[in-house]
């Protein structure tokens, strides 16, 4: 006999314990790159702060990720990015949510 009866299911074992992707197959992660990251512009502060929660959502990240508080300071308007630097930019994105909501409330 060539292959014997067994030498059918080890292959069939073999085969079932490797789950990873066959080579060249895409792997689904949220694709970082084609998103961009939004800008406070003329928007609220509570517009722009929905605008960065789903942001972080589409991206796959949260708001504690250093990447989405930067693109959030970096996407303020000039008056806001200044009234954070004075509150403290080190602090929790959640902090700084609630001190622009407090401090600016829905305006600009």
């Amino acid at each position: 006999m060539r292959g014997s009866f067994s030498d059918m299911f080890i292959r069939d074992t073999i085969n079932w314990v490797d789950l990873s992707s066959p080579p060249g197959s895409p792997v689904l992660e949220p694709e970082k790159d084609k998103v961009p990251a939004p800008t406070q512009g003329d928007s609220s502060v509570s517009e722009y702060i929905k605008m960065i929660k789903l942001y972080a959502i589409s991206i796959g990240k949260n708001l504690d990720d250093i990447d989405v508080k930067e693109k959030f300071l970096v996407g303020l308007s000039p008056d806001n990015e200044k009234h954070v630097e004075e509150f403290g930019i080190k602090k929790p994105l959640s902090e700084i949510f609630d001190f622009l909501v407090k401090f600016c409330g829905s305006a600009m």
